[in-house]
């Protein structure tokens, strides 16, 4: 990418996990319903590695998995029995005054069972997957794989949220024609799967995949790409990343007034090799290329953002906790569920990159840190 040309929309939302590694693993994924329990702690969650399935053909390991155990199946239809025959004793009981009577007919019983069947289905086991890049879900019937469907997590082409009476169904297209359609909760047996699923989602919505109103709604998609400077799928067309600029682009950047004041008020060294600042200031603007005269305070905006984007982890704790009492940054946390208690470490590794109009509103405020200077 050259100056001028639009900086990759991905750039500011968590990495990718590698195909082959599934490292790093995603941060907490929004709209989480699940248990944070551990699969151990589930009794009704198969565990034997003999039932853990195999990845994709060609695709990375297998990073999480669910299936229900056979213990787990025995307490649905042992379940199942007791709602059917709690049923007919309250439906004998309103029409002939009398609970147990329908207990001597044996064609009573068959509907109990058949009932009992269709409820819990005790031969069929679906196993559910997912991988750096994928997710995956098997259907067995009597032993028999019956379906297999398979989807790439960041390249879908569609994610579908609908209501029905089980619950809500989210379903996922991908631009190879790969789909899943299953339960909201069937994606999020732990917190593991459904983070990884949803960083494909936000990866793909980035990129332009279709997105239903209840989908963007109850999964709190556009919250999470503005957390991540990510809103509405238009990153500003004049951000470059700085590691595409040469080393003399690079000295015209660190000329710039406004981007010299920004790396003063985050407390981080002016005159470093062009390499050490692509380190430090990830992302800067068009404009940072020519050199400009300082620009007042009082003329940034809330919601400009100037100097481009600085690295979290070239900040002290005392600046990360500045940061963190910011109101800005406080409601960005709440969204992607941050606690407001975080240690510094965990505040890097959810915002590896800062905007920084967050170091002007420091200034503003007198608590820019303990290196910082301000104008």
């Amino acid at each position: 990418m050259t100056a001028g040309q639009e900086r990759d929309p991905l750039a500011s939302l968590p990495p990718r996990p590698d195909s082959s590694t599934g490292e790093p693993l995603p941060p907490p994924g929004l709209a989480f319903r699940g248990s944070d329990r551990a699969p151990e702690e589930d009794p009704g969650r198969e565990l034997r590695l003999s039932h853990k399935p195999k990845p994709p053909k060609g695709m990375g390991p297998v990073l999480s998995w669910h299936r229900e155990s056979t213990r787990g199946k025995l307490v649905m239809v042992v379940s199942a029995f007791g709602v059917m025959v709690v049923g007919m004793s309250l439906g004998g009981l309103f029409r002939w005054g009398d609970p147990f009577g329908w207990m001597a007919m044996w064609q009573i019983w068959l509907i109990v069972l058949a009932g009992t069947y269709l409820i819990s289905a005790p031969f069929t086991f679906r196993v559910d997957s997912v991988g750096p890049d994928w997710f995956q879900m098997h259907l067995y019937r009597w032993g028999v794989r019956t379906a297999h469907r398979v989807v790439r997590l960041y390249e879908l082409s569609k994610v579908e949220l609908t209501g029905a009476t089980s619950g809500f169904h989210l379903a996922l297209f991908d631009k190879h024609g790969g789909a899943v359609d299953l339960g909201l909760q069937d994606y999020q047996h732990d917190r593991k799967m459904w983070d990884l699923v949803y960083n494909g989602i936000l990866h793909s919505v980035a990129q332009g995949a279709e997105v239903n109103d209840l989908a963007a709604r109850l999964l709190h998609i556009k919250e999470a790409l503005a957390a991540y400077g990510s809103d509405d799928r238009a990153p500003r067309p004049d951000e470059i990343e700085t590691d595409t600029l040469t080393d003399e682009q690079i000295r015209d950047v660190m000329r710039d007034a406004e981007v010299r004041r920004i790396t003063e008020l985050a407390g981080l060294p002016i005159d470093v090799s062009p390499a050490e600042f692509r380190e430090m200031v990830p992302v800067v603007y068009e404009k940072n290329l020519s050199p400009q005269e300082a620009h007042d305070d009082d003329a940034v905006g809330d919601d400009d953002v100037v100097g481009g984007f600085i690295s979290s982890a070239k900040l002290t704790e005392d600046q990360v906790h500045d940061l963190m009492n910011l109101d800005g940054v406080r409601r960005v946390m709440e969204v992607v569920e941050l606690p407001s208690d975080a240690s510094p470490d965990e505040f890097r590794a959810m915002f590896p990159m800062i905007p920084g109009v967050y170091f002007v509103e420091l200034a503003r405020r007198g608590a820019a840190g303990p290196n910082a200077t301000a104008e």
